[in-house]
């Protein structure tokens, strides 16, 4: 499943080359695919939860870019002083370990 979905994702970039692979591979063409397979996962996952934080999550990221920034950090380099609001505590695990939060 994983290479047809892939030689259909390729077929718009090297059509004859997909063509080939998915006729030897399963005996019809990938160029002929209307459309990439739906996301199975996001389907079944409720996500009105996220969309609550999305706009603290936004501010987060861009004032620890911008403290980073002032301070003449790289992204990448560690920073102490910047705690996690409550509002994103399930993501805190993530947040530390993405802005390198000691």
């Amino acid at each position: 499943r994983i290479v047809r979905d892939l030689l259909i994702a390729f077929s718009p970039v090297c059509p004859f080359f997909t063509d080939y692979l998915s006729s030897i591979l399963y005996g019809s063409s990938s160029v002929d695919a209307r459309s990439y397979p739906p996301n199975v996962i996001s389907q079944n996952r409720d996500t009105s939860g996220y969309l609550n934080v999305t706009d603290a999550l936004i501010e987060f990221n861009s004032s620890t870019w911008r403290k980073k920034k002032e301070n003449g950090l790289s992204l990448k380099s560690e920073i102490t002083g910047i705690v996690v609001p409550p509002e994103l505590v399930n993501f805190k695990d993530a947040l530390v370990a993405m802005h390198n939060l000691i």
